[in-house]
This record gives structure tokens, C-alpha cells and sequence, in this order.
């Protein structure tokens, strides 16, 4: 993949000037901290983080992430696939963070007319999403946005706060202690970024659909959306991390959800939070279907082998 040789990020921030290039690659690919360096972050404008680059190659952080999410098997592979679920009749969607823009891309091929918002902090993150939404808005005919912000719970002075960043496909975050074993392995760098509110962001919006993946802040961002919970017609699929022992950790996010009226659901790795019973109930099935153990539904023989001697399958043998 190209990039520029010194891009430069202006924030806050929206859409893209250049088009990208969806990265299919043949084999899907796993995590591993690959970093690049601290290129240096100084602020110019309003929050805004300009980063300097004369020794850092984006392209290889793009090449890994890019794997992992645009490839034919990608992560989260049978999230994406069940995602039209969450959207019936959905016109408005945000990606809060949307990182390079795998749940923007199947949002913006699920809603064809519709209008898409994809969150970054991440200014590195930032640039390549911003890229890929040009070229997805242009290629599916509907709006799809990016924007440089930190979600927070609106309690930010001056709009904006402290990001912290690996420099790497690790993600960031507002707070590195919150993360994986893996993810604590990186080195860290403190940046500012501008920050807002789902509530400020989009006070004109009424989404009907939010997806959230902010590694481990999603009270945080879910309190910044309380007008947009208490209307209740928002369905939502967020990454709840158990930071149980924690203020902030899972159960106060369900007790919040709850609160305004949401039922929870797993919906493979995440948690759904829908007010339609119906739907709710939908997906409690879904669910079901989906923890059989796969090791049970080997061992449950077929009508044709009942009664015979079973010699191991080439499945069973994998």
C-alpha cells in the first residue's frame, strides 16, 4: 500500500482527500507487537497532533492490520457476517473505534443509502481509516465519514485529552493499564488528541446503530451517549472488557444499559444491547446455536452410521 512519505494530521478532522486500496490478503493474520519507532507528537491548533515522520513506515503497520481485517478470513469474521441483524431499518451508524474500519466497511456495504460515522483517536489509525471511508463512500454511493476524536464521557475541559499511543498495531488507548499482557509488552506515548462526547459529536443525530470498541473505556463513552440511550431506539454491539474489580468495569456498563431500558445479548465475542424484546430474544437463540460445543456436534452421529463401526473422519482428524 502507498502512503504519503510525511502526511500530516490536522484535528479535529473529517473525511479524506485520497482514496485507499482494500488489502485481501490470502491468509488471515495474528497480533503481534511490530513497532516502528517513536516518530515524535507535537500539537499545532486546536488539539490538533501532527506527527513527524522521518524515519517511520506506516506501510508496515497498515500491512499487518490490514491482514488481519480485509483479508478472507478476517477477525471477527462471523461478527461482520451477522451484523445486517442489529441494522433492520437502520439509517444512521457510528463505528466508535473504528481503528483502520473493518465494522465501517460491512456498515457501509449493509446500508447502501445510509450515512456512517467512523471514530479514531488514534492518529496513525486515523489516517488510513480516513482514506478507506473516501474510497467506501464513493464505491457503495452513501456518506461514510471518518473523525479524529477520543469519545469520553463529556467531562473534558478545553476539548481534548491525553491518548496514549504504541506507535505499532497495538491499539491505544486513554488508559494503557487497562489492556492486554500483550498490549502492556509495547511502548507507550503520551499525545493529545481532541476528544468529545457521542452526545456533542453527533447532537444532530439520532443513530440507529453504534458499535463500540474503545479498550476498556465503553462507560466512559456510553455515559457521553446518555441522550442517545434515553431514546432508546439505538441498537448497539459494544466489547465489554471485565474489568469487574474495577469502577467503570462490566457490571457497570450492564447496570447502565439496564437502566435505559436494554437487554443484553451475546453476539459472539461482543454484547448486543437492544430495547426490542423481540429481537432481543432473536438473539438469545442465536447464541444458543452458536456455544454448541463443536466438539459435541462431532460426536453426535449420523442417521446413516447409526448402529455401524465409525472409522475417524478427515473432520474429526482436524
Amino acid at each position: 500500500m502507498t502512503n504519503p512519505s510525511r502526511p500530516q494530521l490536522a484535528g479535529p478532522q473529517t473525511a479524506s482527500q485520497k482514496p485507499a486500496h482494500e488489502s485481501i490478503a490470502p491468509n488471515r493474520a495474528r497480533f503481534a507487537i511490530i513497532t516502528l519507532g517513536n516518530p515524535g507528537v507535537r500539537q499545532t491548533g486546536a488539539g490538533a497532533a501532527r506527527i513527524k515522520d522521518t524515519h517511520v513506515d506506516r506501510a508496515q503497520i497498515y500491512e499487518t492490520l490490514n491482514e488481519v481485517y480485509f483479508s478472507a478470513t478476517p477477525h471477527e469474521a462471523e461478527t461482520l457476517a451477522h451484523l445486517p441483524l442489529l441494522l433492520e431499518g437502520a439509517r444512521v451508524a457510528i463505528d466508535a473505534g473504528a481503528s483502520l474500519g473493518p465494522y465501517t466497511r460491512a456498515l457501509s456495504r449493509a446500508l447502501p443509502q445510509g450515512e456512517i460515522h467512523a471514530v479514531e483517536a488514534d492518529p496513525v489509525r486515523y489516517e488510513e481509516l480516513a482514506r478507506n471511508c473516501h474510497q467506501w463512500s464513493r464505491k457503495n454511493g452513501n456518506s461514510v465519514t471518518a473523525h479524529h476524536y477520543a469519545l469520553t464521557n463529556g467531562m473534558v475541559p478545553n476539548g481534548e485529552t491525553s491518548f496514549f499511543v504504541t506507535y505499532s498495531n497495538v491499539s491505544g488507548g486513554l488508559d494503557p493499564e487497562k489492556t492486554t499482557q500483550e498490549a502492556r509488552a509495547a511502548e507507550w506515548h503520551e499525545i493529545t488528541v481532541p476528544a468529545a462526547s457521542l452526545d456533542e459529536l453527533f447532537a444532530d443525530k439520532d443513530p440507529d446503530f453504534i458499535k463500540v470498541d474503545v479498550e476498556g473505556l465503553e462507560l466512559a463513552v456510553l455515559e457521553g451517549a446518555r441522550r442517545i440511550l434515553a431514546k432508546g431506539k439505538t441498537n448497539l454491539l459494544v466489547e465489554v472488557h471485565n474489568w469487574s474489580d474495577e469502577p467503570g468495569g462490566a457490571p457497570d456498563v450492564l447496570n447502565l444499559m439496564r437502566s435505559n431500558g436494554y437487554y443484553p445479548a451475546n453476539f459472539f465475542d461482543r454484547t448486543a444491547f437492544v430495547t426490542d424484546r423481540r429481537l432481543w430474544l432473536q438473539l438469545k437463540g442465536l447464541d444458543l446455536r452458536y456455544r454448541i460445543p463443536q466438539a459435541l456436534r462431532r460426536r453426535i452421529p449420523s442417521a446413516g452410521s447409526m448402529g455401524q463401526s465409525k472409522a475417524p473422519s478427515a473432520r474429526e482428524d482436524s
